[in-house]
């Protein structure tokens, strides 16, 4: 016979629902972070504004590299901007490729009002694969993408169904964003996470009518091989599970990497491991970009 709940249970019950709700608008409707650079970050960029594929205006950098080997488009996490993919950027641009990073719908500088958390952003990274694609300085290049966090399964499944982007190199990706609420319940509600992961599901579903089981990297990734995917995650990363690495690169087809971080958490990369880091991601586009590339300089 279960006994009944007690008032102060129906209270803790509606509080977690309540923050269930919070943080589910919080997540489709994520404050802006600003985007500057100071003058000691000095970048040589061009302002970059195109449209998504389903019309919204998107604003970005475009940073072009003499000789360059390949274009690479970067996809930042959510609820943040092209700020966070600078440190790659500037790599890949002194490595000898061009570079264009942009901010997602709603987020930094673009237009939009709701965050899809991946489900709507896949427009985005095809509207800006196909602004990329129309600047001269890419013709006769190849074209990769990276992306962490949302912005990493953002480049899984969107790559799963655009050809033109040849490479994918993700970081802290999620393999469904079902997994992805899971362990965000689990960070913030601990002994509550189930109450409070179905509260945010419920109502999340107000402004993102989708089901979190849907929203699946791992359903798609298989689909861009015979192209190559390298997957950064951290070891000690709280926010989306080492779990969901492995079930991406399961899923995953050949030509694959995953290399696991053992001293980084989510998006950060520990001070030890940024070296080998840098120099995989840039040995990564630089083969997976080349053939097309190298034409550019034969006679």
């Amino acid at each position: 016979m279960k006994k009944p709940k007690t008032v102060g249970h129906k209270i803790t019950s509606l509080g977690v629902a309540g923050a269930g709700y919070l943080f589910a608008r919080f997540a489709t409707h994520p404050p802006r972070l600003p985007v500057y650079l100071r003058a000691s970050e000095a970048f040589p960029f061009q302002e970059a504004e195109f449209l998504s594929r389903d019309g919204l205006r998107l604003s970005g950098w475009f940073v072009s590299a003499e000789e360059a080997k390949g274009g690479v488009i970067l996809c930042h996490g959510h609820p943040g901007t092209r700020m966070e993919t600078l440190s790659r950027a500037r790599w890949l641009h002194e490595a000898g490729f061009h570079v264009l990073m942009f901010d997602f719908r709603a987020l930094g500088r673009s237009e939009g009002e709701v965050s899809g958390i991946g489900s709507f952003e896949t427009q985005d990274l095809l509207g800006a694969t196909d602004y990329l694609m129309q600047r001269a300085e890419m013709a006769s290049l190849s074209l990769g993408v990276y992306g962490h966090s949302m912005g990493g399964a953002v480049a899984i499944l969107t790559a799963a169904q655009e050809p033109r982007i040849e490479a994918v190199a993700t970081h802290g990706a999620f393999a469904t964003l079902e997994s992805a609420i899971h362990q965000r319940s689990k960070l913030l509600a601990r002994g509550l996470a189930s109450l409070f992961e179905e509260s945010v599901t419920h109502y999340g579903g107000r402004w993102l009518p989708i089901d979190p089981k849907a929203l699946s990297p791992q359903a798609v990734i298989a689909q861009i091989a015979p192209r190559p995917v390298l997957m950064f995650h951290g070891a000690k990363d709280r926010v989306i599970s080492v779990n969901d690495a492995y079930a991406l690169y399961s899923a995953a087809l050949a030509p694959k990497q995953l290399h696991i971080l053992n001293q980084s958490y989510h998006i950060s990369i520990h001070q030890s491991e940024q070296e080998r880091y840098r120099q995989t991601l840039v040995e990564f586009f630089a083969s997976a970009l080349a053939s097309k590339g190298s034409s550019q300089f034969s006679t």
